[in-house]
């Protein structure tokens, strides 16, 4: 009895509800994924803080598929964890190209 829009196009990666479901506003329904790719986040130990910065070259290895990504950071936090000492940066994943971007 409702339409539900995602803020942004995308494919339905799963659907969390049932016909006939009770459900509430804030409830998730669907998940619903960019397919123009994905961001990867890492925690870095906080003694590569003064050499690590956006746009950096990096080499993204997934042992359990066989496949290596070559890509840039897309950003680097220069908030410290105090809980680790690791600050956070990320990788934009292109979607399904082994290329360089």
């Amino acid at each position: 009895m409702s339409n539900v829009t995602a803020p942004f196009d995308g494919v339905v990666d799963d659907i969390m509800v049932n016909i006939g479901d009770m459900t509430s506003p804030m409830a998730a329904v669907a998940r619903v994924v960019d397919p123009s790719g994905a961001t990867l986040d890492a925690d870095v130990p906080e003694s590569y803080v003064q050499r690590v910065k956006n746009g950096d070259p990096v080499m993204v290895v997934f042992p359990s598929m066989g496949d290596t990504l070559h890509a840039s950071l897309t950003n680097v936090s220069r908030f410290i964890n105090p809980t680790n000492r690791t600050f956070r940066v990320g990788v934009r994943l292109p979607n399904g190209s082994d290329d360089p971007p």
